[in-house]
């Protein structure tokens, strides 16, 4: 900027560190990536779009200096030829089952920081071996949680470092749901009020399901699929919205109604949209529609002042019912809700016998299950 410039011009060596405007980065992996692509975060049509800017590997990436802003990396375990993950079609959903998204922002002289706080120096990063195509990898690691006056109920401006974790590409759809009514005991049916979802297109994502109904769900699925699946923490949501640079929505800082499905957006029915149909409402970790459509149920009890952190690392929430009732967190945005709730930073609650009809299902599972493939 302008008064950068004239300082660079009349310097005489006192200013050096205001004027330095790059940081370093390092990163060491449990595995080594051969293939290894850098992206910058740039604005473009309002919305943050990558910009490739090379390949960098192999790992370990060591002392790479970089100017001041947020990228992002494309780690490929064993992957195919330069440019594979910026095809379209089946080459390009084969390359996201063995493509990590790595988020990170370079600060002006400060090293990019991936030392847990319970710990004197970084762990290599877990690189898994593989991840089904329909679920993305989110790394463990520092974000900027809260701080959006915007949104509602935000908490204050702090970093958090949460665990590795798994997240379903999309939320659960009317049919994987109404197959699980179908085979639920009757006991469980009467004893949640279970019912199947009457719509005609069973690609949709599920709502009208109490919290409770949801834990069920998600038991279900994990004695099916032989993995503990359960509803994400309200820490684990966030970084999986918006990652690592504090962003307001998951594709950048502005908001519009073709951008995500909100109360003014343009749609010829009423109700959540299919994953996908807003391309644009898609988070840095490639999971669709936190911005918008449905909001989703998590695991934790509601708290005004915030979920609760071990210090700076976010706990592990158990979906425990609670016979008092407790209200239960909600976030994300929903078709019939105008757009400051769609922002990463707001939180609401509900209780957990209702049946919300802009709330579904989202599912995470711990990074352990991938881990060795």
């Amino acid at each position: 900027n302008l008064y950068l410039g004239l300082l660079q011009e009349v310097d005489d060596g006192s200013s050096a560190d205001l004027l330095q405007i790059n940081g370093t980065f390092h990163l060491t992996t449990t595995i080594t990536v051969e293939k290894v692509e850098l992206f910058k975060i740039e604005q473009r049509l309002r919305r943050f779009t990558p910009k490739f800017i090379g390949t960098i590997g192999p790992t370990p990436i060591v002392s790479l200096t970089l100017p001041t802003g947020s990228y992002t990396l494309q780690l490929h375990v064993n992957s195919g030829s330069k440019g594979d993950a910026l095809k379209n079609g089946e080459s390009q959903r084969n390359d996201d089952a063995r493509r990590v998204c790595y988020p990170f922002t370079i600060n002006r002289d400060s090293p990019w920081n991936r030392t847990r706080p319970d710990q004197s120096c970084a762990s290599p990063l877990e690189i898994p071996a593989h991840i089904p195509n329909d679920v993305s990898y989110i790394p463990a690691g520092w974000f900027v949680a809260g701080g959006d006056d915007n949104a509602a109920n935000s908490i204050p401006k702090q970093r958090i470092w949460v665990d590795g974790f798994t997240m379903k590409k999309e939320m659960v759809t009317v049919s994987e749901y109404n197959l699980f009514v179908e085979e639920a005991s009757p006991e469980l049916t009467d004893s949640l009020g279970l019912k199947k979802i009457e719509l005609q297109q069973k690609d949709l994502p599920v709502c009208k399901v109490s919290w409770d109904q949801a834990v069920a769900f998600a038991k279900w699925t994990s004695v099916q699929t032989n993995t503990e699946w359960t509803l994400p923490s309200e820490l684990q949501w966030e970084k999986a919205a918006r990652g690592v640079d504090g962003r307001s929505f998951p594709w950048g800082e502005f908001s519009d109604p073709t951008l995500h499905h909100t109360v003014d957006s343009k749609v010829q029915t009423s109700g959540p949209t299919a994953a996908g149909t807003f391309e644009s409402d898609m988070s840095p970790y490639q999971i669709h529609g936190m911005g918008g459509s449905l909001r989703c149920w998590c695991a934790d009890v509601y708290r005004s002042e915030g979920p609760s952190t071990h210090g700076q690392i976010a706990t592990i929430q158990h979906c425990t019912p609670d016979l008092s009732g407790a209200r239960r967190s909600i976030r994300g945005g929903a078709w019939n809700l105008p757009p400051a709730v769609a922002r990463t930073a707001s939180r609401a609650g509900a209780s957990p016998s209702r049946e919300l009809e802009n709330v579904g299902i989202r599912l995470v599972t711990n990074f352990a299950t991938y881990s060795l493939g």
